[in-house]
């Protein structure tokens, strides 16, 4: 984003310090303007348990595991969306990507207020693939009346049971 929208403001949150270093890394490399922040969203703000991965960066989460030998827990720095945009940290976001390995649902519940801004246009997140089902705990965080929200299709092999989903913003006339 930072790259095709060079005029747009882009904020990464990043909890672990072995990705974080990466993440800024990454950031140097690609001469992008994004602002890293060594913190995760959820909903709850303090020191929470995070577990971080040995053999799979990208499995790194807040979130349950399954496989207890792969992963150190260690603790956190989380906020909630909504507690940085009240405190006139962050602005409000128009555009949200949230990838956490299963922890997205609680980074949903952390930003409620943000959600129902006029500004917040969409989103794309990971989740389980029953989340486009009526009653599911997205769907009553992201109410049809207000949002679109549809499957995408992976273009990737993955081995795991999430699916990603866009969800936008119902703008009537």
């Amino acid at each position: 984003m930072a790259i095709a929208k060079p005029r747009s403001r882009v904020v990464a949150f990043e909890p672990s310090p072995r990705e974080f270093a990466r993440l800024m890394q990454m950031i140097a490399l690609n001469h992008c303007a994004v602002q890293a922040l060594p913190i995760g969203l959820a909903d709850q703000s303090g020191f929470l348990p995070f577990h971080v991965c040995h053999n799979n960066f990208g499995r790194n989460t807040l979130g349950g595991f399954n496989d207890p030998e792969s992963f150190t827990a260690t603790l956190a720095a989380i906020a909630t969306a909504d507690s940085l945009v009240e405190q006139g940290l962050l602005p409000s976001p128009q555009v949200i990507k949230i990838d956490v390995e299963g922890a997205e649902l609680a980074v949903l519940r952390g930003m409620r207020s943000i959600l129902k801004r006029p500004d917040c246009l969409a989103i794309v997140i990971e989740s389980d693939p029953d989340s486009d089902h009526p009653d599911s705990e997205l769907r009553q965080l992201l109410p049809a009346a207000e949002w679109q929200l549809r499957r995408l299709q992976r273009r990737e092999n993955t081995a795991h049971n999430l699916d990603n989903f866009l969800a936008q913003r119902v703008v009537t006339p």
